[in-house]
């Protein structure tokens, strides 16, 4: 038997250390992957199709100047590492974090597929208290009809949003979804076409990461054996966006890497395209094989646009992996992505929130909430978000973002 699964997702993490109202940071996710799976000429077994779901979203935010941090939902941690691992198809789908915290509880579902196809949407949000930071992770899933001998054919979606607003809010959304296709096949074809949209404003890394493909083939035995056929990657630890769309891609990111490589020897045609972004500049770049594309040559600066075609032909043919015969063949298709995002620790100039930056207004609002009252609209008397309130070094704070000075 073999089993295959396509997963499509991104995650995105926004973490805001801004003051006041004005302070806001957004981040956004759109990842599609159109698929087309291909069962060798003489195939005629239905294959048996299911879904898995896997949304994760919540932040961190203040009620108030003075209250204490509001985390919605409060089962999920608030020291919950974004650059952890979501497993969609995990026992339990919780996100495990790399820095040794708690497991965080996440939302996961599967369900059959019909041969008549599929169209589901979805999207899990969640508001702090304050209606200032939120987080949505939605999944748009469309499988059309199929039956015996034909192919699986349609598209996985991800897309969502977090915003987070004042003084150390944070939001978090994650979402991907998965099909997994059964049939008596050893060997087949993948029609693969990501498209990737990632945007944020005070980055300090995002990533689309681990988009591969990988076999896993197992005898009668119980002997197994795996190899990844296609893996996609790409980091970059700076603000930028980042797309790959309409045969086309672009990025203004001045830290990046891209990779992209079709592996053998299960793929019958093994490629590689990768390129290395420093300081605004391209300083490595190459192609061969199956992905021998024109790319960005050494000294390139951002932003650039180069062609590069979505749509990924790879043949495969999993026997090769053990001497014996097979008796169960899987692929694993899983994409995902983070986008952490990090605002300026300093609070506005338009203490007070009305408009007007740095007015007299601003000073006395200032004051006051030093002196324990503060307005709706204005920051928090920790001006320079170090966790101490009211401090010199608040006022001191102020006082250069007054005049035009960093934090």
């Amino acid at each position: 038997m073999r089993t295959t699964v396509f997963t499509a997702g991104l995650s995105v993490l926004a973490l805001l250390a801004g003051v006041a109202e004005g302070q806001t940071s957004i981040t956004t996710y759109d990842v599609q992957h159109t698929f087309n799976w291909m069962p060798p000429p003489g195939v005629i077994i239905v294959p048996t199709v299911r879904i898995g779901t896997f949304q994760h979203v919540w932040v961190k935010d203040r009620a108030g100047p003075y209250n204490a941090w509001a985390v919605v939902p409060l089962a999920q941690s608030p020291n919950f590492d974004g650059l952890g691992r979501d497993t969609p198809f995990g026992i339990g789908a919780n996100n495990i974090p790399e820095n040794g915290g708690p497991q965080v509880p996440c939302n996961f579902a599967t369900f059959p597929v019909s041969t008549t196809g599929l169209h589901a949407v979805n999207c899990l949000q969640i508001v702090s208290p304050n209606s200032n930071t939120f987080a949505n992770a939605c999944y748009d899933i469309d499988i059309f009809s199929f039956g015996a001998g034909t192919p699986v054919q349609g598209s996985i979606r991800s897309m969502g949003n977090a915003r987070a607003t004042g003084p150390g809010a944070r939001a978090y959304a994650f979402s991907s979804a998965g099909i997994s296709i059964t049939d008596g096949s050893a060997s087949g074809s993948v029609h693969w076409a990501p498209f990737f949209d990632s945007v944020s404003g005070e980055a300090f890394n995002q990533s689309v990461r681990h988009d591969p493909i990988a076999v896993t083939v197992t005898d009668a035995s119980g002997v197994s054996a795996s190899s990844v056929i296609l893996s996609i990657d790409f980091i970059s630890d700076s603000a930028g966006t980042m797309s790959w769309a309409n045969d086309t891609f672009q990025t203004d990111a001045r830290n990046a890497e891209f990779s992209a490589q079709i592996i053998g020897p299960v793929a019958r045609s093994p490629g590689v395209l990768r390129f290395r972004i420093q300081n605004g500049v391209v300083v490595s770049s190459n192609s061969s094989g199956s992905l021998s594309f024109p790319v960005p040559p050494a000294g390139t600066a951002v932003p650039f646009a180069f062609p590069l075609p979505n749509a990924m032909l790879i043949d495969y043919d999993a026997t090769v992996l053990l001497p014996g015969p097979i008796a169960n063949t899987s692929l694993d298709f899983f994409g995902g992505a983070d986008a952490p995002v990090v605002a300026p620790p300093c609070g506005s100039a338009d203490f007070n929130g009305d408009g007007d930056i740095g007015t007299d207004a601003d000073i006395e609002a200032f004051f006051a909430c030093l002196a324990g009252i503060c307005c709706e609209t204005c920051g928090t008397a920790d001006f320079n978000g170090d966790g101490d309130i009211g401090t010199d070094a608040d006022i001191e704070a102020f006082f250069r973002v007054l005049a035009g000075g960093a934090c």
